[in-house]
């Protein structure tokens, strides 16, 4: 989880909002979780607009959805940002009308859709369109359908392993538009997108991203626009919170990890005495038909380990497996992609517990070669 975070919040190297929660507007921009966001003032946009040092300052307005994607506003340089300046098939938005969906919707490029005003619902919660109006009336108390307002999909982006991946994205301009707002260009220029906006004709935003062409660009922005009417923070701050709690809950994680250890330390204990029970007569046979210490200790010990080293190898197999079904879970709840990989800490236990068991396994041929092989061949 902190891994796969990271990798989502580093995507947005400065963030700024109006007023409020920090973790809010992380969650609503990197996350795409439905927040209540206040709308950055204009005059702040205007300046941020204007500032030297950027790459890029990607407004960006939520609000609208179609089945289970929210259907997001912003300019073409943030989706080049986030798809690595290469689409997985299409072009980016030329026109208001066309949209550019992420790696995961569930469209196909020239599909035309209409946007619907509200949240995103989980597909479980769609209907069908054949089904009873009555049940959509009062299902679009709150959503409804912007009629007239049709969007060409044209492009898709590569996978970002975060929310935008189950994204639409169109043109600012087309999101202003649909709500009756200015779209950002004055009535000569109305068909433009993108990029130098008309001052006079700009719509507030839900949030800005802003790519700074240096690390000291960053600070002087993160720290010029953090005031009173604007909020502005680098992503890394709020997850450091994040992973100070998540450190906690992993350090008690891994105390029951030791715990389990020790408990198949023990277990292993058990099922060496128990085989020496059930094996003891045979090797006595063994010893008593004149097999050479060497033969009988090597069996032994190969037995042991090839137990120990098949439940290594399949309990690891067994839980990289498992890994796949709480990811998905996961990432049905979080939105996220989640890579499960293995870490020096997992290969540090599976070889500390072969190297316990090969000790153990040293010392228990030694001890059964100790015992008489009178009483061994008796106990059978």
């Amino acid at each position: 989880m902190r891994q796969t975070s990271a990798a989502v919040t580093n995507q947005f190297d400065v963030i700024i909002g109006a007023s409020g929660s920090k973790t809010d507007l992380l969650l609503a921009t990197a996350f795409l979780q439905s927040k209540s966001l206040n709308l950055i003032p204009t005059e702040q946009m205007i300046d941020i607009l204007a500032e030297d040092g950027l790459d890029f300052a990607a407004p960006i307005a939520f609000g609208d959805s179609y089945k289970s994607s929210p259907i997001i506003g912003t300019i073409a340089p943030f989706i080049n940002h986030l798809s690595k300046d290469k689409l997985l098939e299409g072009k980016i938005f030329t026109t208001h009308e066309h949209a550019v969906i992420g790696a995961n919707v569930k469209l196909k490029v020239g599909d035309v859709i209409t946007p619907t005003h509200g949240e995103a619902m989980p597909e479980d919660e769609h209907h069908d369109e054949d089904e009873d109006e009555e049940h959509h009336e009062d299902e679009g108390a709150h959503n409804h359908e912007h009629v007239g307002s049709e969007l060409t999909i044209v492009g898709r982006m590569q996978a970002t392993a975060t929310a935008w991946d189950n994204a639409i994205i169109i043109p600012i301009e087309m999101m202003w538009e649909i709500h009756g707002l200015a779209n950002g260009h004055s009535e000569a220029n109305e068909e433009n997108i993108g990029l130098p906006f008309d001052n006079e004709y700009l719509t507030e935003a839900s949030v800005m991203v802003l790519k700074p062409k240096s690390i000291a660009a960053a600070y002087r922005l993160r720290s010029e626009y953090d005031e009173h009417q604007t909020t502005a923070f680098f992503p890394a701050e709020i997850m450091a919170e994040f992973y100070m709690l998540m450190g906690d809950a992993r350090q008690i994680l891994t105390l029951m990890g030791y715990i389990v250890e020790a408990l198949v330390i023990i277990s292993i204990l058990i099922g060496i005495s128990i085989m020496f029970q059930l094996f003891s007569r045979q090797f006595a046979i063994l010893r008593a038909l004149g097999a050479p210490r060497l033969y009988i200790y090597l069996a032994i010990w190969g037995y042991i380990m090839s137990i120990v080293v098949v439940g290594i190898i399949s309990g690891l197999l067994l839980a990289y497996g498992t890994s796949f079904l709480i990811n998905d879970y996961i990432q049905s709840r979080v939105n996220i992609s989640i890579v499960t990989s293995l870490s020096a800490a997992e290969i540090w236990m599976m070889l500390m517990a072969l190297i316990i068991a090969a000790i153990l396994a040293f010392f228990a041929p030694l001890a059964m070669m100790q015992q008489s092989i009178t009483k061994q061949l008796a106990r059978g």
